[in-house]
């Protein structure tokens, strides 16, 4: 699994979502990339990778 932590509003938002977009169109499921607001700044995003039983 793939979490985005991103930052709050609009922008992070977007960016976010483009980046969930990119993931899914080089083949990672989407059920397996979640999103989550709360990066700890405004111009950073945090992708943190969890094995899970398949």
């Amino acid at each position: 699994r793939i979490t985005i932590r991103y930052p709050g509003g609009d922008y992070g938002d977007a960016w976010a979502h483009e980046l969930r977009n990119w993931l899914v169109a080089l083949g990672i499921p989407s059920a397996q990339v979640l999103l989550e607001p709360g990066s700890g700044g405004r111009d950073r995003i945090l992708l943190l990778l969890e094995a899970t039983d398949v």
